[in-house]
């Protein structure tokens, strides 16, 4: 190597010299098993380098591993990823126990009735055995979950509930069958006929109030019907008749031009156009002066 040799260098050089075990001597200096081999090759000849098999890293790691060095360090220091890792340990008949397998002893159930007691969230984590931040998270949602329930059986509407809580229809859905509460109680209910009612002549689509809902079109269709109201056809969307469609037709409009005077969609006017004039052939043009 010459006269300048790193000190580090020269001592892990001296110790393997000395028969000491190359991991150990990593481990005393701090570094990886694998910047040791390289440290160690650096400060020898090159025709007196060891040549180090797979094999020979493989018992390393099962030596590491019966020193109770984690599976992440053995990577470091032997420079073998965890598919040789696992081949070693099998190979020498040991089979690895998982170590970040949680074992909860509580419910969630049983943690929230702790946290109603008053409780604290690191002493309901530990009697239980899961960490701090999962204890928070369930209580968050019991509490999100109580604001929702208790709103909802004030009569808020869906859409402010949602709005207010920051959640979607869905989750207010299943909050509110997970209580037991008739969900479509509300709406059957005579002011809430007449509101659904009031909505729907106002303009809302039987999808839009389905939607809020959580139920079909159908079913929204049905409870429209009990409220006495007329189920307003998807052509009342359309600011033209079919026969002024039809006239436009044949006076050389072509659908989207319909379609955006009507304020509905090109293959909505085709459907209204179909069966009335034949609309396979190109609209009449006038022709240019």
């Amino acid at each position: 190597m010459g006269a300048n040799v790193d000190p580090e260098v020269e001592l892990i050089r001296r110790w393997w010299v000395d028969g000491e075990d190359l991991a150990k001597v990593a481990a005393d200096l701090g570094i990886s098993y694998v910047v040791a081999c390289r440290l160690v090759d650096e400060s020898r000849p090159e025709s007196h380098r060891p040549k180090r098999t797979l094999q020979e890293r493989m018992a390393v790691a099962v030596k590491l591993h019966l020193e109770g060095v984690s599976n992440g360090q053995i990577r470091a220091q032997v420079g073998i990823g965890d598919k040789y890792i696992k081949r070693a340990l099998a190979e020498a008949g040991i089979v690895r126990e998982p170590t970040n397998t949680v074992r909860r002893t509580m419910t969630p159930e049983q943690m929230l009735t702790l946290a109603k007691q008053g409780l604290s969230l690191a002493q309901i984590a530990e009697r239980a055995g899961v960490n701090r931040h999962r204890v928070d998270q369930l209580v968050r949602k019991e509490r999100a979950n109580a604001d929702i329930l208790r709103r909802y059986r004030g009569g808020e509407p869906l859409d402010a509930i949602a709005k207010t809580c920051g959640v979607g229809t869905n989750r207010i859905y299943a909050v509110v069958k997970a209580a037991g509460e008739p969900w479509l109680e509300r709406a059957r209910a005579p002011e809430g006929l007449r509101e659904l009612r009031r909505r729907h002549e106002a303009g809302e689509t039987v999808k839009a109030l389905a939607d809020e809902l959580n139920v079909t079109p159908h079913t929204m269709s049905r409870i429209l019907r009990d409220a006495g109201a007329t189920i307003r056809a998807n052509s009342a969307k359309s600011k033209l008749t079919t026969a002024e469609m039809v006239s436009l037709w044949n006076s050389g409009k072509t659908m989207q031009e319909i379609g955006a005077l009507a304020g509905i969609s090109h293959q909505s006017v085709g459907r209204r156009l179909r069966g009335r004039v034949n609309t396979g052939r190109k609209p009449r043009r006038e022709s240019p002066p």
